[in-house]
């Protein structure tokens, strides 16, 4: 066993990792300021221990840890692209409604933002003579 707090500050950033992951994954309110800022303090504790630890003296427990904690870096990053593609079309679902609420044909809407189809205005047709 190392003599560094290498073991606990993986936990720390372990923990942190599996509560954002689980919040995002049951739909739970996330406090995204303070998940940022635990994620932080637990990875400017290990950039503090970097000097210290050489991958050589890695224990298994801990090399396993930082296994774990790369996957589950990669989960929540895959989670927070969803999150924020969600986010995204909904804004622009609103936007789109809004505009559509707001247009009375006199303008062209869909020349500064897309309006649905059902929306658009008829097709122009030949006048006849």
């Amino acid at each position: 066993m190392t003599k560094h707090p290498l073991t606990p500050t993986l936990m720390q950033l372990e923990a942190v990792l599996d509560e954002t992951a689980d919040a995002i994954r049951t739909k739970q309110s996330i406090d995204d300021t303070a998940m940022v800022k635990a994620k932080g303090r637990a990875l400017l504790s290990l950039s503090h221990l970097s000097g210290e630890i050489s991958a050589e003296r890695l224990s298994a427990g801990e090399q396993d840890a930082i296994r774990r904690i790369r996957e589950k870096l990669a989960t929540e990053r895959g989670l927070l692209e969803r999150r924020l593609e969600a986010s995204q079309l909904v804004v622009k679902l609103i936007g789109e409604a809004m505009l559509a609420e707001e247009w009375d044909g006199t303008y062209a809407p869909e020349a500064v933002h897309p309006v649905h189809p059902s929306r658009q205005p008829p097709a122009a047709r030949p006048v006849q003579t």
